[in-house]
């Protein structure tokens, strides 16, 4: 039966060398989001906007994507799960019934308040994903949505190295590519910051990523890329639709899949390699 982990059921890692990473991953890109999200208003406003975000038709594929992956490749029935970045819970709260240990990681304190408002099952802890603070291999399955797109390529690499230290052998990481550098959104945010307007001055801090760089720089990181959903494109059905018109949406999507390389939006699933040379960066 699933149900919330006490502390001493949890699988942290406590070692003063960890703790010590710990602190110093306050300087860092996770460091600024616990700073940005410290208050409960704005961790309040992040929620309200993923309560919007829930009803649509992409966070359903997103969801039925992770458990459709996981009991294709995971040999366990209810797989123990981690989600890394996990703001107030949208993700977790899609699939948290289909594991039997579900944790959910994230620098702000105040996030993590009402992620455990939002769900039943999970437990969180208070951390981030430069230096996962759980024991090596504890989870089969991690996922990670709207974080690596704030990363830059080091700060992603050391993120996707901890995910392998912390999966299990063959264990699975769903991640997604928000904001494609190939697509028009993509395409249309970096000629907007190169001209310098105004509206564009938050699109330029992102390190926006292609399909294929994203499958090297997991496979630099010892991930084995094995499936990829692309959720959307925008398209002439986007100004047609209605926000709630599924019909419309799974016009979309099927656009989508056609031309997936040039998605918004797309969920890529890799697989634990086996050991590896840590001078892979270079890939």
């Amino acid at each position: 039966m699933n149900s919330r982990r006490s502390s001493n059921e949890l699988p942290i890692d406590s070692s003063a060398e960890v703790g010590a990473l710990r602190q110093s991953s306050q300087k860092s890109k996770f460091g600024e989001f616990s700073r940005k999200y410290a208050s409960s208003n704005e961790a309040l406003k992040y929620d309200q906007a993923m309560e919007a975000h829930q009803n649509l038709l992409i966070t359903k594929l997103e969801t039925d994507f992770i458990i459709r992956m996981s009991k294709r490749l995971l040999t366990s029935s209810s797989a123990s799960y981690l989600d890394v970045a996990t703001g107030t819970g949208r993700i977790i709260a899609g699939i948290e019934k289909e594991s039997s240990m579900v944790m959910g990681l994230d620098p702000s304190r105040a996030m993590i308040k009402l992620a455990t408002k939002n769900t039943r099952y999970a437990s969180f802890v208070v951390g981030d994903g430069s230096n996962i603070p759980f024991r090596d291999s504890s989870f089969e399955l991690i996922t990670c949505f709207r974080l690596l797109i704030n990363l830059a390529r080091e700060q992603r690499f050391k993120f996707l190295s901890e995910c392998r230290r912390v999966l299990t052998r063959n264990g699975l990481l769903i991640a997604d590519l928000h904001a494609n550098k190939m697509s028009p959104t993509g395409i249309a945010g970096t000629i907007r910051t190169r001209l310098g307007w105004s509206k564009a001055r938050d699109f330029g801090r992102y390190d926006l990523l292609t399909r294929p760089r994203m499958a090297r720089e997991m496979q630099a990181a010892g991930l084995m890329p094995c499936g990829v959903l692309s959720t959307y494109l925008p398209t002439i059905f986007k100004f047609l639709r209605g926000r709630n018109s599924h019909v419309m949406t799974l016009a979309d999507m099927r656009i989508s899949q056609i031309f997936g390389m040039f998605a918004d939006v797309i969920v890529m699933a890799a697989l634990k390699q086996g050991p590896r040379d840590h001078s892979e960066m270079s890939a």
